[in-house]
């Protein structure tokens, strides 16, 4: 069943109205992309995350934050990603996440988080509901 939409001819009597988001003073970026960009141009050598593991601490900059998520779009690209491929993702709170969410959106596509709480059965029945492009996991978690 489609959703039907309704065109205004009259935008007068719109509830909502604003200015043009382009003309809105401070608002920044619009994506999760840019929003990363912006903040590499002013923070590129800081201090993005950290994860306390056992073997360590795993450290990136904003800039290899950045590095990573393009290197990511450039294997989703490879794998047929482009705009509105839905991505699954089954991963825990860690760096490869991040890189992953932003690289999915650099290629154009969306990112769809499946709980790491999910029985098999459950995963089972999410990989076979929408159309996905493609299922990224962290192997072992």
């Amino acid at each position: 069943m489609g959703t039907k939409r309704a065109i205004v001819a009259d935008q007068s009597v719109s509830v909502v109205r604003g200015i043009p988001l382009a003309e809105e003073p401070g608002l920044g970026a619009l994506t999760n992309p840019g929003y990363l960009r912006e903040v590499c141009e002013r923070y590129a050598d800081r201090e993005a995350l950290v994860l306390h593991t056992d073997a360590g601490e795993i450290r990136w900059s904003y800039e290899e934050l950045w590095q990573r998520s393009v290197a990511v779009a450039r294997a989703l690209i490879a794998a047929g990603v482009g705009k509105d491929a839905r991505v699954g993702i089954l991963m825990t709170n860690r760096p490869e996440y991040l890189s992953l969410l932003f690289g999915t959106a650099l290629a154009g596509g969306v990112s769809v988080a499946l709980s790491t709480f999910s029985t098999p059965v459950n995963c089972s029945i999410c990989w076979r509901l929408p159309p996905y492009r493609c299922w990224c996991s962290k192997i072992g978690f």
